[in-house]
């Protein structure tokens, strides 16, 4: 399994008191055969801050990080 960055881009916090960069990466998953040898299929997607640590994506489009233990549980909206 191959894992390349898709996306990056920044985001912060309603209140405004946090910034950072989110990094959204893609797994793809070997499905060569015979016929196809170069063959991938994709696979999950997983973001993370620039810092490492792991955000879920929520339905609303917005991202929660987990794991922060300065920044726990702080929602982060895109910044466009």
């Amino acid at each position: 399994m191959k894992e390349t960055e898709v996306e990056r881009f920044p985001a912060r916090s309603e209140d405004g008191e946090y910034e950072t960069t989110i990094i959204v990466f893609q797994s793809f998953i070997d499905t060569a055969t015979r016929a196809h040898p170069g063959a991938v299929a994709p696979g999950l997607r997983k973001a993370r801050t620039i810092d490492g640590h792991a955000c879920n994506r929520r339905a609303d489009g917005t991202f929660e990080v987990v794991g922060d233990p300065i920044h726990p549980g702080v929602v982060l909206r895109r910044v466009e």
